[in-house]
């Protein structure tokens, strides 16, 4: 890989950082003022939804917590570290934003901060901001599913370019009492396109297909498992039909 197919690859991190969404779920807290969630989770390379590429050296360890006031405002942080003796793959996110509804939709808008290491010593800083509605559509048989559309503007300071991007996707949940320690399921399919980066030619649409399984902890408020992730197509290049397979595994509690 050429070395400004490196720096692209770290460019689009921010905007594919899912942070709590791809690491094991605890059930939601009953409403109340303060409500909080930690998830820690370990993988063989550092991942994302929407880039169609691996953005570490090696194994990395990934850490999410998340602060929420009044069932609406939240605060959070995400921090991901290269197990192996590589800057790349480590990153810092800081992350503001607010959680309601208008009418049958659910909102989602926030603000970021990204900062991460290429390798080489080189690093990144990111801003912006990020818009996701959905609705959840309650099913027979205890499925929900969910659709969703998400726009995200993530200007990278550093080199004073933009990346544009949003996706649209469906997620169907699941939660199998029927079986051994009762998980929930979640299968997420998305489709991302980018309408602005810093390479031409390099909005190609990228599907991502996310399985979950969660555990429960008997006697707390914490689940574990693995979640599984396969992406078609690659933003980066210069193969369009790259086929890329990731896998983590972790917890998280509420609290």
């Amino acid at each position: 890989m050429t070395r400004f197919s490196t720096l692209f690859a770290a460019l689009v991190i921010g905007l594919g950082t899912a942070h709590a969404a791809d690491a094991p779920q605890p059930a939601k807290a009953q409403k109340k003022d303060f409500a909080c969630l930690a998830s820690l989770s370990g993988s063989p390379q550092l991942m994302f939804d929407n880039t169609g590429f691996k953005h570490s050296d090696g194994p990395v360890a990934e850490f999410y917590g998340e602060c929420t006031m009044f069932d609406a405002f939240y605060v959070g942080g995400y921090r991901a570290q290269s197990l192996v003796a590589s800057a790349r793959g480590n990153e810092w996110d800081a992350i503001l934003g607010r959680r309601g509804s208008v009418g049958p939709v659910d909102y989602d808008v926030r603000v970021h901060y990204y900062r991460f290491n290429v390798g080489d010593g080189v690093e990144l800083e990111q801003v912006g901001g990020r818009l996701a509605l959905s609705h959840d559509f309650k099913l027979g048989g205890r499925w929900t599913l969910v659709p969703m559309a998400l726009i995200d503007v993530s200007p990278i300071i550093t080199t004073n370019q933009n990346i544009v991007g949003g996706a649209v996707g469906l997620a169907a949940k699941r939660k199998f009492v029927e079986l051994w320690g009762a998980p929930t399921f979640e299968l997420n399919a998305k489709v991302w396109h980018y309408f602005e980066t810093p390479a031409p030619n390099k909005g190609t649409p990228i599907t991502s297909i996310t399985a979950k399984l969660d555990y429960g902890i008997r006697g707390t408020s914490c689940t574990a498992g693995p979640t599984g992730l396969v992406t078609f197509g690659d933003i980066i290049g210069p193969d369009p039909h790259r086929t890329t397979f990731g896998l983590k595994f972790g917890g998280a509690c509420s609290f």
